[in-house]
């Protein structure tokens, strides 16, 4: 199935045609930055594992990132300065978050924190700022920006179906020489794939178009082996559809249903797919990777135990060394203090719940562009909130595309001048012709 019959164009019938993004607005900007990063980001670490090419980029996302960050930053402020009614008080949240992890990061590197942890940090919060504008701006809705978002997708998913062996995705294997050290690990790859799902999923609206979606994204995840961005794809499927269900309570219960079946049948389930690590999951949870989380979850309850209102900057570095930070938004408490945590903690939060709600009552939705915008922006806060609980820490960069998308809500359904089309009454309807001719 071709793009252009996967997903619907956003506006409704006898609306007016939108604004048209030109080649330097902001949008356009956003949209190319966006498929630079993620799809950009996986084609490039595919054609090194592949042997096509070397690390000419180095890692590529940090490089790219950086690079972005100042066109990105000037159309931001560029958008800020032409409409008053454009800053919200989410961006004023994110903005307030980035300034007071700057200033913590600072604080700690003049007083002789590790370099390494300060490093991370400061890499994060150029991807943070990067991908916060990005999703602030980008015009998701535009025809050739759906198009372009699916077709990665779809080529992101024959990549991964055809570099697949014995049921999972390799490609340090298929890489010559010194390259494969530039190559990234699956998680990198998840992150892109997920990150363009949620651009793309929204705007499936026919059931069909969902369908023939989850069935060749889902087993592409699996096979990728990220078993967080795995789970939190099956919720962000079912979360889908239940927000399109005309009746949601159902739905989600027979979800909750078929979880608890596949539980059940763990067992019969493990021996008929492919073997992959994310079949630890039903397995046990008792993998390596799961006893290490466990063990740096601790040493983070054990940290913020003994220093509970400023935590220890990056002392966990000292302990396990890099990349021990505790995986889940406790690394906030730990490495920013109490203030960080419980910052952090509302400003997701929050955004999400308010959404939930719009969700819940239906009648406040306009037209099938609000619908779709909502679905994004839910999405993007609902996969943050479960991959910063369970699997992520507080540097994730996602946490900056959730709250600048919600921004962007904010700003054309809360406290913009948006308005629905209006269609008018229905034309009379006469028994006759003769009777509708004067």
């Amino acid at each position: 199935m071709m793009p252009t019959t996967l997903l619907q164009e956003a506006r409704p019938p006898g609306a007016r045609a939108r604004h048209r993004p030109t080649m330097f607005s902001g949008e356009t900007v956003a949209d190319l930055a966006f498929l630079a990063l993620f799809p950009g980001f996986f084609f490039y670490q595919s054609a090194i594992g592949a042997g096509i090419i070397g690390p000419v980029l180095g890692g590529y996302f940090s490089l790219v990132a950086f690079a972005l960050l100042p066109p990105l930053l000037f159309v931001y402020s560029s958008r800020i300065m032409a409409s008053r009614s454009f800053f919200t008080s989410a961006d004023l949240a994110f903005c307030c978050f980035i300034a007071y992890f700057l200033f913590i990061v600072a604080l700690n590197y003049a007083g002789g924190a590790e370099p390494d942890v300060s490093t991370h940090h400061a890499l994060s919060i150029s991807h943070l700022v990067a991908v916060f504008i990005i999703f602030r701006l980008a015009d998701f809705h535009r025809q050739t920006m759906r198009r372009v978002a699916l077709l990665s997708l779809l080529l992101m998913s024959i990549v991964i179906f055809m570099q697949s062996g014995e049921g999972s995705f390799y490609l340090e294997n298929k890489a010559d020489g010194d390259e494969s050290s530039g190559l990234a690990t699956y998680q990198g790859f998840a992150r892109s794939y997920l990150v363009t799902l949620l651009a793309v999923a929204p705007f499936a609206v026919t059931r069909r178009a969902r369908i023939v979606l989850y069935l060749f994204a889902v087993p592409a995840l699996y096979l990728n082996g990220a078993r967080s961005e795995l789970l939190v794809s099956i919720a962000l499927v079912m979360a889908i559809e239940v927000f399109h269900a005309r009746h949601k309570l159902t739905v989600l219960m027979m979800f909750l249903a078929l979880f608890g079946a596949v539980i059940w049948n763990a067992d019969e389930l493990i021996r008929m797919l492919p073997h992959n690590r994310t079949l630890e999951l039903l397995e046990s949870f008792s993998s390596s990777s799961v006893e290490s989380r466990n063990m740096l979850f601790a040493h983070a309850l054990e940290t913020i135990g003994r220093y509970p209102l400023l935590g220890e900057y990056g002392g966990y570095f000292t302990v396990h060394g890099p990349g021990s930070y505790v995986h889940n938004i406790f690394s906030a408490w730990v490495d920013i203090g109490l203030f960080g945590f419980v910052y952090l903690l509302l400003m997701i939060l929050v955004p999400t719940a308010h959404l939930g709600m719009e969700i819940a009552r239906p009648g406040n939705l306009q037209d099938r562009l609000h619908r779709q915008e909502l679905l994004l922006a839910f999405g993007v806060l609902f996969v943050t909130v479960l991959m910063v609980f369970s699997a992520k820490s507080f540097t994730y960069m996602v946490i900056g595309g959730a709250l600048g998308r919600y921004a962007h809500y904010r700003s054309t359904y809360v406290t913009g001048t948006y308005r629905p089309p209006h269609l008018g009454a229905p034309a009379r309807r006469f028994a006759h012709f003769p009777q509708a001719v004067p």
